[in-house]
């Protein structure tokens, strides 16, 4: 499976707007809660990237000294898998999959209305 240039696209426009709201941690733990974005999740740790998994954001830094994951406020990551790049997933910061989608447009649009309606408020 090659590299589609709109996965590309479609990862600058989820880069800038998670960016450009400052999103944290706690604001994708709320988006999630409310939003019916990919299939049933169970919240489970798994591997933090590595070989399959493209880091694409993270909201701020976490802290790992011999694979103990030192919980912060934040730490949350947007990932995208390197050979099925049509699947995204979110990790908590304690390396927890929040979120999963194969659908990264569906995900986008969910995330420019949310941010939307939050700035509304």
């Amino acid at each position: 499976m090659g590299w589609n240039k709109n996965y590309a696209e479609t990862n600058i426009e989820l880069i800038r707007l998670l960016e450009k709201n400052k999103c944290t941690g706690k604001e994708l733990e709320e988006f999630f809660s409310k939003s019916n974005i990919g299939g049933i999740n169970w919240k489970i740790r798994v591997q933090d990237g590595g070989t399959f998994w493209n880091p694409l954001y993270m909201t701020e830094d976490r802290w790992t000294f011999w694979n103990t994951f030192y919980t912060t406020e934040d730490g949350w990551k947007l990932q995208q898998h390197n050979i099925k790049k049509s699947h995204y997933r979110f990790l908590d910061n304690q390396a927890k999959r929040v979120a999963w989608t194969c659908k990264p447009e569906k995900l986008l649009q969910a995330l420019m209305t949310w941010f939307t309606l939050k700035c509304r408020e």
